[in-house]
């Protein structure tokens, strides 16, 4: 029985998830080869399109996700309407949508994408390389850049939202798809009516170097409104468990975490816990306050994760005070602790980089295009150019 790396059977008893298997062709076009990974809200495969003659992307979209449903493709629309085609070459945008109806009356959409490999949490767990993984950061950078400008907020940036791109050859249907990814593993499902397949493994000759944004099924335009955010513990921003809603510098506060995790390996703030702690949120304000010192002040009273401690914002307690995780090591020990094989003046660079963004009042935090053109930003590019 599998366990690790597909989704979990339960999806299925509640028929979220649209049950399928390898060899099955939906809309009379897409012929599914292989199985590309899954996420809370979706199934992700390989398919052929026996009318363009090309392999893409085909995201399945559970039955309840009504809201991501259509706000994907609006998202796309205002992207469409306000960036130049030329602009949109590191956003991950749909190419063709249908709908699939079960005879229970549940429906499905369905969205077709150009074909990529891995996400960049895949390829991190792959021990990537220095240089690639400074590439992979400006260009995710540079697509969050692109959003922004448009005035629109991504809203869920992590390491599962990033997505390898694969070598245009594997884009051409051969029929050789499998021998090179390897057989599909399948599982039947308990009713009979699909199979769970575990996600193909892309070979290194088969990943090109280049890096795209994707799942833009919660990103939005701000209107006033607060909007839910669904970002794990390790890539939200403090003023997001502190009643405030997401927003472009909470969008900066996810990306640096993602740079942080690219350079030192690390996953740096609401880290999973194996023993003890008390919640993701509560642990992610420990982290926070372990590393980066007392929050805001004025954000006393207003923690949305339950009981929190009054300590998180006394900025006359020494850090042994707070009474969290016993971390208290500045970003400059951090970068140190991390990466021990690199120069004095690289650290310093790193720390001072990360720190930009790494600040708790959001209108303080440096925006996606004035990183861009950072400094200290570029002098850490120029070094793994």
């Amino acid at each position: 029985m599998f366990s690790e790396d597909v989704e979990p059977l339960e999806g299925y008893d509640s028929w979220d998830y649209y049950p399928t298997r390898i060899g099955t062709t939906l809309n009379n076009r897409y012929c599914i080869i292989h199985k590309l990974g899954h996420g809370g809200f979706s199934t992700v495969w390989l398919a052929h399109d026996t009318k363009e003659g090309r392999n893409v992307a085909m995201k399945i979209l559970i039955a309840e996700y009504g809201d991501c449903r259509s706000r994907e493709l609006d998202v796309q629309g205002m992207i469409e309407a306000s960036v130049q085609k030329e602009n949109r070459t590191k956003l991950l945008l749909s190419l063709a949508t249908f709908s699939i109806v079960r005879p229970s009356g549940l429906w499905y959409r369905v969205l077709i994408f150009p074909l990529q490999g891995p996400t960049l949490y895949r390829c991190i767990e792959q021990k990537m390389e220095m240089k690639l993984r400074m590439s992979a950061a400006v260009q995710l950078l540079q697509a969050i850049a692109t959003l922004h400008d448009a005035r629109i907020v991504h809203g869920d940036i992590t390491d599962q939202n990033v997505i390898r791109g694969v070598q245009a050859e594997l884009r051409i249907y051969t029929g050789a798809e499998n021998a090179k990814l390897r057989r599909p593993k399948t599982e039947p499902l308990p009713n009979g009516a699909g199979e769970r397949v575990k996600p193909a493994r892309f070979p290194s000759s088969l990943l090109s170097d280049e890096f795209y944004l994707g799942d833009l099924g919660v990103a939005f335009r701000p209107d006033g409104t607060i909007h839910r955010t669904q970002t794990p513990s390790a890539y939200r921003a403090p003023e997001l468990i502190h009643g405030y809603g997401p927003h472009f510098a909470s969008d900066m506060w996810s990306y640096m975490c993602v740079f942080a995790k690219l350079y030192t390996g690390m996953t740096l703030f609401g880290y999973p816990r194996l023993f003890g702690g008390g919640g993701e949120t509560f642990n992610l304000a420990c982290d926070l306050v372990g590393t980066l010192g007392p929050m805001p002040s004025q954000w006393k009273g207003t923690y949305t994760g339950g009981e929190g401690q009054d300590a998180w914002y006394d900025h006359g307690l020494g850090e042994s005070g707070v009474g969290c995780r016993n971390l208290n090591q500045s970003l400059e020990a951090l970068v140190s602790r991390s990466r021990p094989d690199v120069s004095l003046v690289e650290r310093d660079i790193v720390a001072r980089v990360m720190e930009k963004c790494f600040r708790y009042l959001p209108e303080i935090r440096v925006s996606a295009k004035d990183l861009l053109h950072d400094p200290d930003f570029e002098t850490l590019l120029s070094m793994y150019a």
